[in-house]
């Protein structure tokens, strides 16, 4: 093993590639490469200042956390879904945004792990930004396993300062329900009330009618409403067909002076554009929905909770399973009726006390119970 540490001079080209040589942390030359050489060079530039790290015994070559990150994804991405990856790439992004903004002055992996406060302003972090434990306890336990990754890789040295967090005490998952219609009047008044400068009234109206997922309808365009023939066409939808990549819905008649207002007050292609002319943020919708809820005095509502809404309604209505499940995009029966559908306790109620457990009686004696009355 080489002991001298040697910064890299100058560049050389080796067939097409532009490279030059580093020794890393284990005292090994390392050729590093470059498709031209205006990239070599700007590379050449910042190696010196990432080759020292005073978190080692050792000459190493430090890394950024965007660098840390970036390595660490790449070899997610064999081992999780497409969609947990980019939900681990969002995350990196909110840790990369705290560094910059508590902890301007950070820049490499090694300088997070010296900051015995680190994780702990992160969770504060996050806290403040109204993040639910939850969310907060699977960023840090991702951010855990990312600084295992690279220790196990020997890009870092081994403390783990996420791991040291004391564990949070999670708050339990708000239990789905369907929204009775006392509620819904209030809520949909609510919903009118703020409707000045984004038709909040148009967008619930349709989550509650349609069963549309929250990116079906971000993303829905003016033009796959066609209010003539009747039909929506909804993109990129889950179903149970996994080779069609949208699906056809009607439009209930009920909808359709909603459609037709928001498509009059949108002003770009979106069906409900945030006031920007972009598709509405992520989370905005959630987020004025709790506001409704608190504005007029019901308990808290998601939602998800309108789609199981939807789905107990129409099973109520006598809708047949497979008009529910090609509507509300649901991959099966069981997933639909188990889980989305709630029978209310009147209707419960209703259809329990109209079966007659003593048909067996005389007609004298049952119509004693019946009454409720008790021997003498």
């Amino acid at each position: 093993m080489r002991q001298r540490f040697r910064t890299p001079k100058k560049i050389y080209k080796r067939g097409k590639w532009w490279c030059f040589r580093i020794t890393d942390s284990f005292g090994k030359r390392r050729v590093i490469k470059s498709s031209t050489k205006e990239d070599a060079l700007a590379k050449l530039r910042i190696m010196p200042q990432q080759m020292m790290s005073d978190m080692c015994e050792t000459v190493s070559y430090r890394i950024t956390l965007e660098q840390g990150i970036v390595y660490w994804l790449e070899h997610k991405k064999d081992s999780v879904v497409s969609r947990s990856l980019e939900r681990y790439r969002t995350m990196g992004n909110h840790l990369i945004g705290f560094m910059k903004e508590r902890y301007p002055r950070f820049k490499y992996i090694d300088e997070t792990q010296k900051e015995d406060a680190f994780a702990l302003a992160y969770r504060n972090f996050r806290f403040e930004k109204g993040r639910a434990t939850k969310t907060v306890s699977d960023e840090e336990n991702a951010f855990s396993d990312l600084y295992k990754f690279l220790a196990k890789k020997k890009k870092i040295y081994l403390r783990n300062p996420f791991s040291e967090l004391e564990p949070i005490s999670i708050e339990p998952v708000q239990q789905r329900r369907v929204l009775p219609n006392e509620e819904l009047k209030k809520f949909f008044k609510g919903a009118l009330r703020i409707s000045q400068k984004i038709y909040w009234y148009g967008v619930f109206m349709v989550f509650m009618v349609t069963s549309m997922r929250r990116e079906e309808l971000r993303l829905m365009e003016k033009v796959r409403v066609n209010l003539e023939t009747g039909f929506f066409e909804i993109p990129k939808t889950k179903t149970r067909r996994r080779k069609v990549i949208s699906k056809t819905v009607p439009i209930h008649p009920q909808l359709k002076v909603v459609l037709q207002e928001a498509i009059t007050r949108s002003t770009n292609k979106y069906l409900f554009p945030n006031q920007d002319g972009e598709p509405m943020p992520k989370n905005k919708m959630r987020d004025t929905m709790r506001r409704i809820c608190k504005m007029v005095g019901i308990p808290m509502a998601t939602l998800n909770d309108l789609r199981h809404t939807w789905s107990t309604k129409t099973r109520l209505a006598g809708m047949s399973n497979e008009a529910r499940r090609e509507i509300g995009g649901w991959s099966s029966d069981e997933v639909m009726n188990t889980t989305y559908t709630h029978y209310p306790d009147a209707k419960i109620s209703e259809e329990y006390f109209g079966v007659n457990f003593m048909d067996f009686l005389d007609d004298s004696e049952a119509k004693r119970h019946d009454n409720g009355t008790k021997d003498e």
